[in-house]
């Protein structure tokens, strides 16, 4: 395992949401894994998460729905 790799803490709050998605909570997982205050469009986002676009919106719209992102 390679040294200086960045880690992020999650809270169990989210991940035991049973009102979310897998795939939402995998999202947000990775948006907190990115760097703070960067902004990334759906497009990029599925590149990043290796998915398609709506699949991406459903889920950000899953999390704003739940009150854990402002689009």
């Amino acid at each position: 395992m390679e040294e200086n790799i960045r880690h992020s803490a999650i809270a169990n709050q989210y991940l035991t949401d049973r009102n979310l998605s897998l795939e939402s909570k995998g999202i947000y997982a990775v948006l907190l894994s990115l760097p703070d205050r960067q902004y990334f469009s759906t497009k990029e986002l599925a590149e990043i998460c290796n998915d398609e676009i709506g699949t991406i919106n459903n889920a950000l719209s899953e999390l704003k729905k739940a009150g854990y992102v402002n689009l």
